[in-house]
């Protein structure tokens, strides 16, 4: 929190190397389906009540901080390559019925 951290996870006794990455694992998959931090942190230490895990596993990690969410998918992106498509087949078509008219570009002629 002195680093300026929005928000901070963290454990207030050791935990084994196994059980923490399978903690860590159930609550990034809680939050990869759309659920804040600390509503994702409420669903994994109930999934490990529910499965009678030992408090001593789930029980030590405490919360800090505001809620945040993982990225979601920029969808601008998409938006971006359809009008990027429709404006090269816009223009391909105007140059196509230029050449098809056989139109000359007008110029001003200077005197």
């Amino acid at each position: 929190m002195n680093q300026n951290a929005h928000a901070v996870i963290c454990s207030i006794w050791p935990i084994d190397d196994k059980e923490n990455a399978e903690f860590l694992e159930k609550f990034y998959s809680f939050m990869s389906n759309g659920l804040s931090s600390s509503d994702a942190l409420r669903k994994t230490k109930l999934y490990f009540v529910e499965n009678n895990y030992s408090p001593s596993m789930w029980g030590a990690y405490v919360y800090y901080g505001n809620d945040f969410y993982l990225a979601k998918k920029d969808t601008t992106s998409v938006f971006f390559y359809i009008t990027l498509v429709a404006l090269v087949f816009l223009t391909g078509l105007v140059v196509l019925i230029y050449k098809k008219r056989k139109l000359k570009p007008r110029f001003f002629k200077m005197s």
